[in-house]
């Protein structure tokens, strides 16, 4: 595994993001306060409450989600795509360096800049709603489960492999249980 070639086209990738700022970040933070704005306004003027939860902070989850893979997607693509598009794609394919690792160097900075989003979206949605309830706790309850409660479920580190297992010990994931 070519660990440095991995770093140069990750690296490269977010070089990339600094010099299409306005695109890469402002322009997807811009689009989903919009939203926060449209829905906020025109159907959480008309809906108050959902099982206790503010109409504002109900959305809040589903918009991050919503930016989050439509912009992990399209930075994905783009980065691959608009080489091949430019011609300077066949640097890279030229080089001594497996699709495996054009791979990780590519969805890494894809995953990178998507995290970022998420933070910034996330903070921006502390400006039209309060976010204390925008991720539900443990025992918060689902709408629509008839009853049914987040439960956290321990993961076992057998079930992962490599470099994970320890991180594991510590892990929670959730699931619905009645």
């Amino acid at each position: 595994m070519n660990f440095y070639a991995v770093r140069a086209i990750y690296r490269f990738e977010m070089a990339r993001t600094g010099r299409t700022l306005f695109q890469s970040i402002v322009s997807p933070v811009i689009s989903t306060s919009l939203y926060f704005i449209v829905f906020g306004a025109a159907i959480g003027s008309r809906i108050t409450e959902i099982d206790g939860v503010s109409y504002g902070s109900f959305i809040v989850p589903g918009l991050i989600m919503l930016m989050l893979l439509t912009e992990s997607v399209s930075n994905a693509s783009f980065g691959i795509y608009f080489p091949r598009f430019a011609g300077t794609i066949y640097e890279v394919l030229s080089a001594p360096v497996s699709w495996v690792e054009i791979l990780m160097g590519y969805v890494g900075a894809a995953a990178t800049k998507s995290i970022i989003l998420g933070v910034i979206i996330l903070a921006t949605a502390n400006l039209f709603v309060a976010c204390r309830d925008c991720t539900p706790g443990v025992d918060a309850d689902v709408p629509g489960t008839d009853g049914a409660v987040i439960q956290p479920v321990r993961v076992h580190p057998r079930d992962l492999g490599g470099r994970v297992r320890k991180a594991a010990g510590r892990a929670d994931a959730y699931t619905l249980r009645r």
